[in-house]
């Protein structure tokens, strides 16, 4: 907790006890008015004495709240006045982005996202026009623990023209088995001859590094080279080799 939320929540319980006192007078006011009505001068006594009390509870609060802020100064800390939060960056509008782009690139860097906030960074890589913006909106993703962040990836990947965003991108898939549904996209990708050869060669490296860990084998199992086009075969063997060594 940093010292100045500690400040702010002590003013918050003094308003509370203030609050509370308030509260337990007007319920002795409505209390009075059910029962049989007192002399004015005790009435009035009564909340001259609820006044007091008021009073020294508020003025206590502010002393400790002024001796808490001396003790932190003494501690070396400082005490800056801050803009109020800017609710289109903290909730990812996508229509502020092109006003506010440097501040969503520190939001992208600083955040995890979850549920319905992954499909608006995916679209603040759609709508960014900066490399950088569109380069930490899908790092951002690629953080994100929720099986959601993966398939916005995958549709990013088919959005998408670079050819160094869809590296960035494969380099960001965690498939659990071959079978999943991104174990499943990356074959679709080996099986796409008409790919970049360097992604076909990415995807080909997360594959068999999976496979590997899910059996060990010297050489590529018949069951995950019948997955693979023939064309690529003799490419696939030359990873699984190279990484077997690794």
């Amino acid at each position: 907790m940093t010292r100045s939320r500690a400040l702010l929540i002590a003013l918050v319980l003094s308003l509370f006890s203030v609050y509370l006192l308030l509260s337990d007078s007007g319920t002795e006011k409505a209390s009075a008015r059910r029962a049989v009505p007192a002399t004015a001068q005790s009435t009035a006594t009564g909340r001259e004495k609820k006044h007091q009390q008021v009073v020294k509870l508020v003025e206590k609060k502010n002393q400790e709240i002024r001796e808490e802020r001396k003790r932190f100064e003494r501690e070396g800390w400082s005490f800056v006045e801050t803009a109020p939060p800017d609710h289109d960056v903290i909730e990812l509008n996508p229509n502020a982005l092109s006003e506010k782009e440097r501040y969503f690139q520190v939001q992208l860097q600083t955040t995890t996202f979850w549920g319905e906030e992954l499909a608006k960074v995916k679209q603040i890589v759609l709508k960014a026009r900066s490399p950088k913006t569109r380069f930490v909106a899908i790092e951002s993703l690629g953080r994100s623990e929720e099986p959601a962040a993966q398939a916005h990836l995958i549709d990013l990947y088919r959005l998408v023209s670079k050819i160094e965003e869809k590296q960035q991108i494969l380099g960001l898939l965690r498939p659990k088995s071959l079978d999943d549904f991104v174990g499943s996209f990356l074959f679709s990708e080996i099986e796409n001859v008409s790919q970049h050869q360097l992604l076909r060669e990415q995807a080909s490296v997360l594959v068999v590094s999976v496979a590997l860990m899910q059996t060990g084998s010297e050489d590529v199992p018949d069951s995950i080279k019948a997955r693979v086009p023939e064309d690529w075969h003799e490419k696939f063997d030359d990873i699984w080799k190279n990484l077997r060594r690794k």
